[in-house]
């Protein structure tokens, strides 16, 4: 029996979906700051923003390996 490896696409579409996913997490931690009293504000606020810097990461990561792949054909 031959074992199925994920396509690439599988792959890029997780890393889209991760990007997608932490807007949403970014966001999250945003409200939650402003929950928080004055002195963990920042900490949380700087968490937020650091998670925020993910999505383009991400779909870069995504667009760069698509671009890979239709450079290379299906070898990759």
């Amino acid at each position: 029996m031959t074992q199925q490896r994920p396509s690439r696409t599988a792959h890029l579409d997780q890393l889209q979906l991760g990007a997608i996913a932490s807007v949403g997490l970014s966001l999250a931690l945003w409200i939650r700051a402003k929950t928080l009293d004055q002195a963990q504000r920042a900490h949380a606020e700087h968490r937020a923003m650091f998670v925020g810097l993910w999505p383009p990461t991400l779909w870069l990561v995504s667009d760069a390996l698509a671009g890979r792949r239709s450079r290379t054909g299906s070898r990759t």
